[in-house]
């Protein structure tokens, strides 16, 4: 699947599990005035406007994916504290990644994986990085650069960049592919980098 068709199938995967969560906590009229908040957002180009338009594919994928969270969390904000707006767009994001995932990382095993490395990795397209292999079958991602960390931090919403890195960690160790990842920091947590090492599922 392409990535802007993966892209709107996460988009209504979130905006579903959205209604659900915004209706048991406000209500439906609560759950309107929040989601109407979020489409005047966009309507007016945020949360993004100041920044002027995006400077690259990358951005502006990363822009779309990540500009609708920045925008509910302060519509929910708004309505309730920031805690729950915080749960609630973390359930939300969460929902969008692992779909986007689903659609975009192949169900193959980790030789299949090896040899389409360089198409796995750009499936990641808010990150920039370097692919290696290791002798025991392993490959690595090596991240110096994520936009989400970047535009989140542009638009005061860096507490949401979490989110987004948790969605990996659930795919990933969810059986759903026969390769496990391991990681030991990131960009989002005050690491200077974010280190994908994807093996073999069941490998220590």
């Amino acid at each position: 699947m392409k990535t802007k068709q993966a892209i709107g199938v996460a988009e209504r995967q979130a905006t579903k599990r959205a209604l659900g969560l915004l209706v048991h906590h406000f209500g439906y009229r609560g759950a309107a005035r929040v989601l109407g908040r979020v489409v005047y957002g966009q309507l007016r180009g945020e949360p993004f406007r100041r920044l002027g338009p995006a400077s690259s594919r990358r951005e502006r994928l990363s822009r779309r994916q990540c500009g609708g969270a920045v925008l509910l969390d302060r519509a929910i904000a708004r309505a309730s504290d920031a805690d729950t707006a915080s749960s609630i767009v973390g359930e939300v994001i969460s929902t969008g990644g692992m779909e986007f995932l689903e659609k975009m990382v192949p169900n193959a095993g980790i030789e299949q994986m090896r040899v389409r490395a360089a198409e796995v990795v750009d499936s990641f397209f808010n990150a920039e990085g370097q692919t290696s292999f290791d002798d025991d079958g392993s490959f690595r991602f090596d991240v110096h650069r994520c936009h989400f960390v970047e535009l989140l931090g542009k638009v005061d919403a860096s507490h949401l960049a979490r989110h987004f890195c948790q969605v990996d960690e659930r795919f990933f160790t969810s059986g759903q592919r026969p390769i496990q990842l391991r990681r030991t920091g990131t960009i989002a947590s005050g690491g200077s980098g974010c280190d994908f090492h994807f093996s073999p599922l069941g490998d220590e």
